[in-house]
């Protein structure tokens, strides 16, 4: 059921060019396991979350200025870009069918920072799709300045409103799929854990705008005279002028997912189970 049910997602969305060819080959594998791994709980969120956020790259792509969409990544999602905002999470599903072996976590455990890494990957795309329609300036987070929309480290008002609604959205998108009397997962999410959840998500992408005005790295293309994320830009090579050699955009996103889970762990342990 479960690669029946990704690969029929990943075809439509390559068919809709949501997604590359190795992006939806991709997609299906890690589907498909998620979804034999945890059944609907696991398997529901990530189908929100891919969903909502595909459809909402297609609307932006739409309406984008011409400046917005030189600067940023557009069109289908490929293989690389599907494991860093899935790849995580993918992991900690697995790691939640092993719950028994030599770990303090259980399944449940394990499912809520499943849950928030694709918390953060949702508010991360709603932020990005959002906020580069705005038609507030975005300012840089590190120093407030004004930038052009679409560059990395950029944030808006109505960017941010939108990261909050899409990181809680995955954790409610969970509750409502939660099986009755699992032995597994105990009772429902709560309302605290939610929170801690959705909250974790939506820090995390402060840290993901953090990074990418910092260590990111960044071309300046030589024709238009513009600073992007992109190596090509208008046909030709653009010279790096600064970041990391090694921290892509993908790159970023990585590791502002695995300090989601480090954030929503301190939260759960902290405010969600006061007496665990």
């Amino acid at each position: 059921m479960g690669i029946a049910a990704a690969t029929l997602i990943a075809a439509a969305a390559y068919r809709y060019r949501w997604l590359t060819l190795d992006g939806a080959l991709s997609a299906a594998v890690m589907g498909s396991l998620i979804f034999a791994i945890g059944g609907m709980v696991f398997a529901a969120p990530l189908v929100v979350f891919f969903a909502s956020s595909s459809a909402l790259t297609r609307l932006s792509d739409r309406y984008k200025t011409p400046i917005a969409r030189s600067m940023s990544k557009s069109g289908p999602r490929n293989a690389r870009q599907v494991l860093a905002n899935g790849g995580v999470g993918c992991l900690l599903a697995m790691r939640a069918a092993m719950s028994g072996s030599g770990s303090s976590l259980s399944a449940r455990d394990w499912l809520l920072l499943y849950l928030t890494t694709l918390a953060f990957a949702n508010a991360d795309t709603w932020a990005t799709e959002i906020g580069i329609l705005s038609r507030q300036e975005p300012r840089l987070v590190t120093t407030m300045k004004r930038i052009p929309a679409g560059s990395s480290g950029g944030i808006t008002i109505a960017g941010t409103i939108a990261a909050l609604i899409g990181a809680v959205l995955i954790p409610i998108s969970a509750a409502v799929v939660w099986p009755i009397r699992s032995v597994d997962l105990l009772w429902r999410i709560d309302a605290a854990e939610i929170l801690a959840v959705g909250w974790a998500g939506w820090i995390a992408c402060f840290v993901d705008s953090i990074l990418g005005a910092t260590i990111q790295r960044q071309y300046h293309c030589t024709k238009c005279e513009r600073t992007t994320d992109l190596p090509m830009h208008c046909g030709t090579a653009a010279p790096p002028i600064e970041g990391r050699r090694w921290i892509s955009n993908d790159g970023v996103n990585g590791i502002a997912s695995i300090t989601s889970i480090l954030i929503a762990w301190f939260l759960l342990k902290s405010f969600a189970w006061p007496i665990r």
